[in-house]
């Protein structure tokens, strides 16, 4: 009999890397369990999940929390094996979901933390979220059956330093990211880009991703060398304003290229000469064992963790201060063989097929 799963914390308005690699998870794992994923409003992304049996569970949003409590406690009438809790943060509506799943369900609790903070504009809101965040997460370690983390610094984050959980690495098919060249040529004239020096980042436009800090790098590294493009691919609520920021650089539409939402970043990868991620903190991207995976030398900044590095193909940078030591490291860039990078992602336990086989040893234990 199929053991049911009950996925909770998906986004339902953007596709970033939480919702890639849980969704990654649910396609290679094998069919002895069936998943279920709660949201308040239709994904845009509905096609990418019609992989398998899954089934979208709609609830209110907190606005109407009444209504919210007795849609959940329907939903989960459905006896379900586990609930599957992925959070970057701990909100109010988390605490409410995760108390009427201990109150009217049996199914064991799995948390899995994908991230290692919270910024946003407001002072007040930022102060709010962090401290309903720590109160919050002693209640989770407490409730959960599984505590899972994407690296130890996001075990940290959503956990505290003193509690132990398990990694979960955050799984990809590297055959899909080995290097081509044919699709590199391919790509690289379609988007003309022959003779160019090419920088790629990927994820949500969003403050926490600081791409306003690589047009700053993009402004002054245009001064030393005029070859160089940045492909920017994500949407998110900083759209318009990373562009008007581009304008008021004077970096034109053919100097940096807003591709927005893409499902071909394998490809694009393969295009590009080097990867950068200035973000303020991360989990562990996913992007980033992508384009390790693709050979990629790879530009980050300092406040993402150590443990993604699997390839020493790494420069962790500053982003505390000037841009300069940026365009250093890109003016001193060498290309390297990009071939058998692959490999060593693999052999770091990386491999989605691996990684499934692992969660599902713990969850038929």
């Amino acid at each position: 009999m199929k053991k049911r799963i009950l996925v909770y914390g998906l986004c339902y308005s953007c596709w970033g890397g939480t919702e890639e690699v849980v969704n990654s998870f649910m396609k290679s794992m094998n069919t002895n369990f069936k998943f279920d994923i709660i949201y308040t409003s239709e994904p845009f992304y509905l096609e990418k999940l019609k992989h398998s049996e899954i089934d979208l569970k709609y609830i209110p949003r907190f606005c109407k929390p009444i209504e919210r409590f007795n849609e959940i406690k329907k939903i989960l009438s459905n006896n379900y094996d586990y609930v599957w809790i992925h959070k970057n943060k701990i909100v109010p509506a988390d605490l409410l979901f995760l108390y009427i799943v201990k109150k009217y369900s049996n199914a064991k609790v799995i948390v899995h933390s994908h991230s290692s903070g919270i910024i946003v504009s407001s002072y007040f809101k930022n102060t709010f979220l962090k401290l309903t965040h720590y109160i919050g997460r002693k209640y989770f370690v407490k409730n959960a059956d599984f505590l899972w983390a994407c690296s130890q610094r996001a075990s940290d984050w959503l956990y505290g330093k003193r509690v132990n959980s398990q990694i979960i690495n955050n799984g990809i098919k590297v055959e899909n990211f080995k290097f081509n060249r044919e699709i590199r040529e391919e790509y690289r004239e379609k988007m003309n880009l022959q003779n160019k020096f090419v920088l790629f980042t990927v994820g949500r436009l969003a403050k926490v991703k600081n791409q306003i800090f690589l047009l700053n790098v993009m402004s002054e590294l245009l001064k030393v060398r005029n070859d160089v493009v940045l492909l920017i691919a994500g949407t998110g609520p900083l759209e318009l304003k990373l562009k008007q920021q581009a304008k008021e650089l004077d970096l034109d539409k053919d100097t940096v290229k807003f591709l927005g939402f893409r499902d071909d970043v394998p490809s694009l990868l393969h295009a590009v000469d080097a990867f950068c991620l200035p973000s303020f903190f991360e989990g562990l991207p996913i992007v980033l064992i992508e384009a390790q995976t693709s050979g990629l030398p790879c530009f980050v900044s300092n406040k993402v963790s150590d443990e993604s590095d699997v390839s020493g193909n790494i420069q962790f940078l500053s982003i505390d201060t000037e841009v300069k030591p940026w365009v250093e490291a890109l003016l001193e860039f060498k290309s390297k063989d990009r071939n058998n990078s692959y490999l060593i992602v693999r052999n770091h336990g990386y491999d989605i097929y691996d990684v499934a086989k692992n969660i599902e040893r713990e969850l038929e234990s």
